[in-house]
């Protein structure tokens, strides 16, 4: 006849290296999906083929649209740069850079804050196909320039 033990009658059992595996075979199935499973629109350095990269689309990008009007447009971008400043309200900051794989923070706290919470954020972004490319650079998720490469030659 056998008995069923519950955890507390086992002697010394240990969760621990069953839980790290769970977690670890999670984390990577996770980062398998992301990264070959889901869309992101294929935009990487060199060649990448996105072939909404095109005049027409280009033209259709006007100031002030979002970063998600935008990729409506063009797909997933690749965003190459971003700069940050957040404000809370009792006037402690975070800023921050990020750039080819570099990363830059500092945070303080602002003398003479007027207790308003606020951020200032710009993130540099590119689509890209095979060698043509479009830029864009978005202020606080709103577009304020853009230029493209090799769709006029």
């Amino acid at each position: 006849m056998s008995t069923i033990e519950t955890p507390a009658q086992r002697p010394n059992s240990s969760r621990g290296p069953l839980v790290l595996s769970v977690l670890l075979v999670g984390i990577a199935g996770g980062v398998a999906l992301d990264r070959f499973a889901l869309p992101h629109g294929s935009v990487t350095s060199g060649g990448a083929k996105n072939p909404n990269v095109t005049k027409d689309n280009y033209v259709k990008i006007k100031p002030e649209m979002t970063s998600w009007e935008v990729s409506d447009i063009l797909g997933a971008g690749e965003v190459v740069a971003e700069r940050g400043m957040v404000v809370d309200a009792a006037g402690r900051f975070k800023k921050y850079s990020r750039q080819g794989g570099s990363y830059d923070e500092q945070t303080g706290t602002v003398s003479g804050h007027d207790g308003k919470p606020s951020e200032e954020i710009t993130q540099e972004v590119v689509w890209r196909n095979s060698n043509t490319a479009i830029y864009a650079t978005f202020l606080n998720n709103k577009i304020v320039n853009k230029k493209e490469d090799g769709l006029y030659k």
